[in-house]
């Protein structure tokens, strides 16, 4: 079906059918909840994040076993995340926590491999730019500073590139 098609038949639809559809969405569908959640509950964003994070825990940090590592997996929890929650500073957090399990996976298991090394570093670019656009990278610099610290004497040069990137971002000359 087309959204024209949709839109033609949403549009004959009275008003009280409207919220029936909407409420049967909302019952039947997590993503439609969580959707909604976040847009009309102020914690929400919050609570909703918890359900991604512990997908990323699990591809990098899990409870039993050794980690997944199955990146897709991890991107895709983020880019789920991000269609379902509005709220720019819970998607960043998320993003950023994507980069913290990743060194805690290496310091709990050791060197890994350069595809790993090269997923970390784009996502910690990429939220460094996306809290440079949006003005707040001081309110993630602590956490930034620990990624730092933590990666000085890692592998595959990922030490020396959090480095580069902390310095571009945090230390610029006024």
């Amino acid at each position: 079906m087309t959204i024209k098609k949709l839109k033609e038949h949403l549009q004959k639809q009275d008003q009280d059918s409207l919220l029936d559809e909407i409420l049967t969405l909302y019952k039947t569908f997590d993503f439609v909840r969580e959707y909604y959640d976040s847009r009309l509950e102020p914690h929400a964003p919050s609570d909703i994040a918890q359900k991604y994070k512990k997908i990323l825990e699990e591809q990098f940090c899990p409870k039993k076993g050794f980690p997944e590592l199955k990146y897709s997996v991890a991107r895709k929890a983020i880019s789920d995340f991000k269609k379902v929650c509005a709220d720019y500073l819970s998607i960043l957090d998320l993003q950023l926590t994507y980069v913290e399990y990743g060194v805690k996976c290496t310091l709990d298991y050791g060197d890994i491999d350069e595809r790993f090394y090269n997923s970390m570093e784009s996502m910690f670019e990429k939220t460094l730019k996306d809290m440079e656009e949006y003005g707040v990278l001081e309110n993630f610099q602590k956490r930034c500073l620990n990624i730092h610290v933590q990666t000085q004497d890692m592998g595959w040069g990922f030490g020396d590139a959090i480095e580069g990137l902390y310095k571009d971002f945090f230390e610029k000359s006024s």
